[in-house]
This record gives C-alpha cells, structure tokens and sequence, in this order.
C-alpha cells in the first residue's frame, strides 16, 4: 500500500511571523470549551464553536438617525447653497 500524504493545514489555522519570531491563531479560542472557533459571514456574521455549539453573533452599530426636523433643516440649507451657487 501507497503511504497517504498529509496535507499541512497550519498556515491555515495560525499567523507565522518570521521577523518577531512569534507564532499566533487566526481565529478565535472559544471561551466555553477553548477550542478553535470558525467565522461565519452567511446568513448572520457569527463566531461559531463547533465543539460545543457556542456561537457569537456580530452586531454592526448602527449610526443613529437623525430627527426628522433636524434633518429637514439640513436639507433646506444644501438646497439654499445650491441656488447661491447658480
């Protein structure tokens, strides 16, 4: 029988840093069991374990919004600039 090859997949899971001489994850460890978790983008941006099924949603913050008056002044004034300008 043939030997199997191994493939090396540990450029994949950590970050060598040849100059600083420092060897570093690439994702994060989970904090419930300390395994290595995966990022997932679809459908929701999460940190999943799938050791022990932990997973960390990511929420974007949202700007807030503007109130209504205060962004209709704002629109009056660039519509103003405007008319100066022609």
């Amino acid at each position: 029988m043939a030997k199997k090859e191994l493939k090396t997949y540990i450029h994949k899971v950590y970050i060598i840093d040849v100059e600083k001489g420092s060897i570093r994850l690439k994702n994060k460890k989970c904090p419930r069991c300390g395994s290595i978790m995966a990022h997932h983008m679809q459908p929701v941006e999460r940190w999943h374990c799938g050791k022990c099924s932990y997973t960390e949603f990511i929420t974007k913050p949202v700007a807030p919004a503007l109130p209504k008056k205060i962004a209709k002044r704002e629109e009056k004034v660039e519509e103003k600039d405007k008319r100066k300008k022609t």
